[in-house]
């Protein structure tokens, strides 16, 4: 190992115990870099990879020089194309990888997604003031390093066309970007960032960790191409912030009762919900404002 994600340049390598290899994302991952020669009979090959790593990701453990081929071949992995499995997911290796067809060379293998079966907004409360989390239940087994490429999953607003994507998967820059981590072997949770890492920023998609104000689409295209469906109630992902019950409106018979039961103190469960920028108060400078401008609106 190299310690951690990283690369450790070296002359002649003769390996006979254990290559330890850390896979730590879609990029980064430990690699020997080799001036010399690479002989690797009877060592074995060790990998880490604790984090989701989408389909087809290549990561080149060893990066041999020249044109000189790699002597032998790891115990564990014998055969070229062989499949180490860690983490619930499978790599395979090659020893003739590279623009010179002598690099050592492990690829995530995609697997199928399966269909949707169902989603959760937050942990399943009614509120929609603020939408932190998105839990998605498959039909079958799903890995999250298969929903973690650019566009992987997605979600819109429809009324700016079914083409706009606002927030998704593998986002850069000012963009809205979603984060996947495995809940359980059929269901994953989604939750949500600026990739440009600002809590928040005029006309941003995400506020302090929650999508903005709207009615918003779920899209996965690799599981059976599903978008979910405004038009069922089971589906409909609206978040304006105030509406504490989830009809859709910031009123004041129930949203803002609840919101003057809390206003002024650190929020417990449920209340959080109140707090517009997630800075652990409900105040009146910032959570109050926000309130007020949305008193009367639906969405």
């Amino acid at each position: 190992s190299v310690g951690g994600a990283g690369t450790l340049n070296t002359g002649n390598l003769a390996v006979t115990g254990t290559v330890q290899a850390d896979i730590l994302g879609s990029i980064l991952g430990d690699r020997l870099a080799v001036t010399g020669s690479v002989d690797i009979t009877g060592a074995t090959l060790a990998l880490t990879a604790p984090n989701p790593v989408a389909g087809g990701s290549k990561f080149t453990i060893i990066d041999n020089d020249s044109t000189d081929a790699v002597i032998g071949t790891f115990a564990n992995l014998p055969n070229e194309g062989d499949t180490i499995s860690v983490g619930g997911q499978d790599y395979t290796i090659s020893y003739v990888g590279g623009t010179d067809n002598n690099d050592v060379v492990l690829t995530r293998v995609a697997t199928a997604v399966p269909n949707v079966a169902s989603f959760t907004i937050n942990d399943g409360s009614a509120q929609r003031s603020r939408i932190t989390s998105i839990t998605v239940n498959f039909a079958g087994t799903v890995n999250a390093g298969d929903l973690t490429g650019l566009g992987a999953i997605q979600l819109n607003r429809p009324e700016s066309g079914p083409a706009t994507t606002i927030v998704q998967t593998g986002a850069t820059g000012a963009n809205g970007l979603i984060t996947v981590a495995q809940l359980s072997p059929t269901s994953v949770l989604l939750t949500f960032s600026n990739a440009n890492g600002s809590p928040s920023f005029p006309g941003s998609s995400i506020q302090f960790g929650s999508l903005s104000d709207g009615r918003w689409q779920l899209r996965i295209p690799s599981a059976g191409n599903y978008a979910s469906n405004p038009a069922v109630p089971a589906q409909q992902i609206r978040r304006l912030f105030g509406d504490i019950n989830g009809d859709g409106t910031v009123d004041g018979t129930t949203d803002f009762a609840q919101f003057g039961g809390v206003f002024g103190t650190s929020p417990g469960v449920g209340m959080s919900a109140f707090d517009f920028n997630n800075d652990g108060t409900i105040d009146g400078s910032t959570d109050f404002a926000e309130f007020g401008a949305r008193f009367g609106l639906t969405v």
